[in-house]
């Protein structure tokens, strides 16, 4: 039985480096697949527990708690393909409630959006323009206000990110 830092092969070319306890990996360790997956975190009596990194085989990232080996707690998800970041509190691999998405050139804050797209949220710029109201697919979209980083301020109705309707505009 194993106990100790000990390493595991795997016949299909997986490979397990970290601590074992009474033959179960307990403590940390890494998992490295050869379809590129890795794990590199806490283990409890055999099971991906507690704080990690992980590499999915598709080059997404995530970094955070981990319950039998699922995404739970508070944790950051890098989308490979959309280049997204994810952060907030998961629950069982879904992620639930308030939520901050990193975009390339934008942050979003708020309650995760629809199926739709659609959310009541915060939005900060990287020109240092924040706006505050409804967007849809992370663009301005239904009642809302932005702040420009010179002060000057517009409140109305947006639609696709540009147009506002019935605007009242401050300086």
């Amino acid at each position: 039985m194993f106990h100790g830092f000990g390493e595991l092969k795997y016949r299909n070319g997986t490979t397990y480096k970290g601590l074992f306890e009474a033959g179960s990996k307990h403590g940390y360790g890494s998992l490295i697949s050869t379809n590129g997956y890795q794990y590199h975190g806490d283990w409890f009596k055999g099971q991906k527990n507690g704080n990690a990194k992980v590499r999915y085989k598709d080059g997404s990232t995530y970094e955070g708690f981990i319950k039998d080996g699922l995404r739970h707690g508070l944790g950051k998800f890098k989308d490979a393909q959309s280049g997204l970041e994810l952060i907030g509190n998961w629950v069982f691999d879904v992620l639930k409630g308030e939520v901050q998405i990193v975009g390339f050139h934008w942050v979003f804050s708020g309650p995760l959006p629809t199926n739709e797209g659609e959310a009541l949220a915060k939005m900060e710029y990287q020109d240092g323009s924040i706006y505050r109201g409804e967007i849809k697919d992370f663009m301005r979209h239904g009642e809302g206000q932005i702040q420009y980083s010179s002060g000057e301020f517009i409140k109305g109705k947006w639609q696709q990110d540009q147009h506002v309707f019935n605007a009242t505009k401050f300086d």
